[in-house]
């Protein structure tokens, strides 16, 4: 009843949901041939998640956060790339992967050519057995981009697997030693 009560309060919600990941929830893009997409807190704008392969909102969404189109050319090719090791590691027909690039504020500390860094989300989902899935969220955070082409990163990486035991599982006990 208590949890009931706090996720019924909206503040309360959105704020729970900023703290806690949640299981990765699978997207169809009707704009790139209904081609799936990972929806997360990390192309999420409002009620409405990004897909990387057009671009575009679901539901629909006017003026939806999008990278720079440097960043956006970027994040398209890290699709095709992360897509093609999904389908090699996890096979084609179970699992789908998105990634997901943004700019960081430009108040972050610009070196003098501008370049403050961007970050990152690359996404997994992998259907296991019935209702049994692997999830792997890797955020990463590029720094300040110096001369030479070296920076500094961070990479958080989130592994959320559910298991869900067959009917004929459920209240059993192994005897097996």
């Amino acid at each position: 009843e208590n949890l009931t009560n706090l996720i019924s309060n909206d503040d309360i919600s959105d704020e729970l949901y900023q703290r806690v990941d949640v299981p990765l929830k699978v997207l169809k893009d009707v704009n790139a041939d209904d081609r799936k997409f990972l929806a997360c807190d990390h192309n999420r704008d409002g009620d409405s998640h990004r897909s990387p392969w057009s671009n575009t909102y679901f539901p629909q969404l006017q003026d939806g956060f999008c990278p720079s189109e440097h960043l956006r050319q970027l994040e398209l090719h890290a699709n095709e790339v992360f897509d093609i090791y999904r389908e090699l590691y996890f096979g084609k027909l179970t699992s789908v992967s998105s990634v997901y690039l943004w700019d960081k504020e430009a108040n972050s500390g610009a070196n003098n050519d501008g370049m403050v860094g961007f970050s990152g989300a690359f996404l997994i989902q992998n259907k296991v057995d019935n209702g049994s899935y692997w999830n792997s969220i890797h955020v990463v955070d590029v720094g300040r981009i110096e001369r030479g082409g070296m920076c500094q990163y961070k990479l958080t990486t989130t592994i959320l697997i559910s298991v869900s035991p067959s009917d004929s599982e459920m209240g059993m006990e192994s005897t097996r030693i």
